[in-house]
């Protein structure tokens, strides 16, 4: 119903395209970030660390995620959320963090997953911490969902929704510091292009104007 209320409206502001093809006039305003340094630099090549910065919800994939880093091997994993009962041994279970928390987690992790399953909430939600990751010059690997696609432009990785197999050959292709440098720069750039105030603001004039 709140859908339906909204496309009558005479304009609509989105975070993504993929959302904006619910709504009629609707006008793509992406989630902003102020610029940051850098995280940590990408150096290691054994026991790299995985981070998933997020609410630990069943659409977010977290099983599908700790599943592949298993399968892939030889990789730690940073979770915000409470453990369950079967952690495994390279598991860190951070709890509930704050904002300054998790960007923390980030910027000293080497690879940043966002694995959503397709649902309808997934399919037009652009996840503000893949941002967070692009802007802290991580290396992304997300699920093949519109708003995620969309966010990284070929600056990241994306495999299917629920695909163990696929997500852990795309976390085993990120153990070279090389890799990770050249996506994490590139992840960067278009955080820094298309997703500050900055870079919003024209597009924000310019729907307000309407």
């Amino acid at each position: 119903r709140l859908r339906w209320a909204a496309s009558r409206l005479s304009a609509v502001l989105v975070s993504n395209p993929a959302l904006a093809r619910w709504y009629r006039n609707a006008s793509v305003i992406p989630h902003a970030r102020s610029p940051r340094a850098s995280g940590a630099p990408h150096r290691r090549s054994e026991e790299i660390e995985i981070a998933f910065v997020g609410s630990v919800r069943a659409h977010k994939g977290v099983e599908t995620l700790r599943q592949a880093v298993d399968r892939a091997g030889g990789m730690r994993l940073t979770i915000t959320g409470t453990a369950p009962r079967d952690a495994r041994p390279n598991e860190s279970w951070m709890g509930e963090t704050s904002l300054e928390e998790g960007l923390e987690i980030l910027d000293r992790a080497d690879v940043a997953v966002i694995p959503s399953h397709d649902w309808t909430y997934s399919r037009g939600q652009l996840p503000v911490k893949l941002i967070d990751a692009m802007m802290s010059g991580r290396a992304v690997v997300g699920s093949d969902l519109g708003p995620i696609r969309w966010a990284l432009a070929g600056t990241g990785i994306v495999v299917p929704p629920t695909d163990v197999e696929a997500l852990a050959m795309a976390l085993d292709s990120l153990r070279s510091p090389a890799v990770r440098i050249d996506l994490g720069t590139r992840a960067r750039e278009r955080a820094l292009t298309t997703f500050t105030p900055a870079a919003i603001a024209p597009a924000l004039a310019a729907a307000l104007a309407l």
